[in-house]
């Protein structure tokens, strides 16, 4: 294949992008990536994109198979464009890729996302409680381990005592050198692609932190896109 400047329709190289990938189950996982290039051959375009781990273990068996179909999604001013592409594994000088064949055309979807970064945080979850309740929420804090972060929001692995959907809890980590404490909502629990349990959690103020997350998520993109080139 022969690289391309990509046009105004697809994802710009280094573009971080998401890939989601359903089961038979009706699990839906989504993992961060990133364009490595754009190549085609004649008139037929295939998108290349760092490999994450795709692999998710279940019941029924392991997603996605070869050629299996993915959800390409990556962020515009006005949404984020979703594109249904066929998922190929290859690899190229820089490293193990997929490269994905699209299907039909991409479609924006005309609301706010925040990109997720794959990180693994230690993490303290604290129901939010009335004063008169403090030493008791203090109490029922649950230790878990962050493995996604975005400007809106965050996932989590528990071992147990995952708060239910719809609880709001104060969330402790560190960045870097700063301390972040902010309330979320529990979302819904979900089954990781570690095969563990874990939650998704919606920062209830996702700008009192936004400019940090922002950061360390770039800078841990940056340090990703260095790692598999190199």
């Amino acid at each position: 294949m022969s690289t391309f400047d990509a046009g105004s329709d697809l994802p710009e190289i280094l573009a971080p992008v998401s890939l989601q990938v359903g089961t038979s189950e009706g699990l839906s996982v989504e993992m961060p990536s990133r364009v490595c290039d754009v190549e085609r051959v004649e008139d037929a375009v295939g998108i290349v994109v760092a490999r994450p781990d795709l692999t998710v273990v279940t019941e029924s068996g392991i997603y996605p198979r070869e050629g299996g179909k993915v959800m390409l999604n990556w962020p515009r001013p006005k949404g984020v464009m979703q594109w249904s592409v066929v998922a190929e594994a290859a690899l190229r000088p820089y490293g193990p890729v997929w490269i994905l064949t699209p299907e039909g055309a991409p479609t924006l979807e005309q609301r706010r996302q925040f990109f997720r970064t794959e990180v693994m945080l230690p993490v303290m979850l604290t129901p939010v409680a009335e004063a008169d309740e403090a030493d008791e929420a203090e109490d029922a804090g649950v230790e878990a381990l962050m493995v996604d972060i975005s400007e809106g929001g965050a996932a989590i692995a528990c071992q147990s005592g995952l708060p239910e959907p719809g609880t709001v809890v104060s969330v402790s980590f560190t960045l870097d050198e700063t301390t972040v404490t902010l309330d979320a909502e529990v979302l819904r629990h979900k089954k990781l692609a570690t095969g563990q349990m874990g939650a998704a959690l919606r920062f209830v103020d996702p700008a009192s932190y936004g400019d940090d997350i922002r950061r360390f998520a770039f800078a841990m993109q940056r340090s990703q896109v260095r790692t598999r080139l190199d």
